[in-house]
């Protein structure tokens, strides 16, 4: 099912999808327009603003019609050329890390309680939610969430210098969800589930303080209160949220922010690939 596509006087039906991709330019990970399905949007808008999209875009308004042709001849072979360089590009797994070649299959293993692992994530527990000892830590291996983390650590390390990556372990909370959801699935942490009216609109949340993530959003199974301790790549901050709650501001030019904070007690991210679960703590 199409809808009118809005540029002045072409009264066509176009695939809603690219209706889509004009509020998520940027911050999509998967473009799915006409056929065309390509990872890593950001590559695939390098490419197209290369070719001249711009040119298409008139009074705030775009010829979609010349869009879907466009990202068809120009996203097919972006997405060949990102498989390729998936393929042979070397993602380094942390050294700590057992049996990480083994098999592409998630996987819990236990960090014992005298490791300094255990005594870390137990201290920035503590800091927030004193005199609640952690019961269990067991570190997440989970290899294609791993690889689509680093490749985006390598992004940002890139685009915006080491200097400006600003990876930092925060707390998330899952609630009523199944933790394995999240370890286990092929997104991780998925704005698909996130609702547009949260606070800073539909992204993930990760909080800095675990007393936040353990007033209301902790995860209650049979053996205790769940929560996960995050990596998250936050790159530049902003203070403030796009207008459509989609994605970071504009920070210079028609480069965006990588993250949102609010108010120093959350932050956000609105792509996927962004935050890894590093571990998940019972408590």
């Amino acid at each position: 099912m199409g809808v009118e596509c809005p540029y002045e006087g072409c009264g066509k039906l176009v695939n809603p999808e690219l209706i889509k991709l004009l509020c998520q330019w940027s911050s999509c990970e998967v473009l799915d327009v006409a056929g065309v399905k390509a990872e890593r949007l950001a590559d695939v808008n390098n490419d197209i603003n290369n070719q001249g999209a711009r040119a298409l875009i008139k009074d705030g308004k775009v010829n979609l019609l010349a869009l879907t042709q466009m990202v068809k001849t120009i996203g097919k072979s972006v997405a060949e050329n990102l498989s390729m360089n998936e393929d042979n590009e070397k993602i380094e797994f942390p050294d700590y890390w057992e049996h990480k070649y083994d098999s592409q299959k998630s996987a819990l293993i236990d960090v014992p309680a005298g490791d300094p692992v255990f005594a870390h994530i137990q201290a920035r527990f503590q800091q927030t939610v004193p005199n609640v000892p952690l019961k269990r830590v067991q570190r997440v291996q989970a290899i294609g969430l791993w690889k689509r983390y680093a490749r985006e650590k390598k992004r940002l390390e890139k685009a915006n210098g080491a200097a400006y990556v600003n990876e930092q372990e925060l707390f998330h909370g899952t609630s009523t969800i199944d933790p394995r959801n999240i370890y286990e699935g092929d997104q991780g942490f998925d704005t698909l589930f996130a609702s547009i009216n949260g606070t800073r609109g539909g992204g993930n949340y990760f909080a800095p303080n675990a007393s936040y993530s353990n007033n209301g959003y902790a995860h209650e199974a049979s053996d205790g209160h769940k929560l996960f301790f995050v990596k998250v790549v936050l790159g530049h901050v902003s203070e403030v949220v796009d207008a459509n709650k989609l994605m970071p501001p504009i920070r210079i030019g028609n480069i965006r922010y990588d993250s949102v904070r609010n108010k120093g007690d959350m932050y956000i991210v609105y792509n996927n690939e962004k935050s890894y679960p590093a571990y998940l703590f019972t408590y």
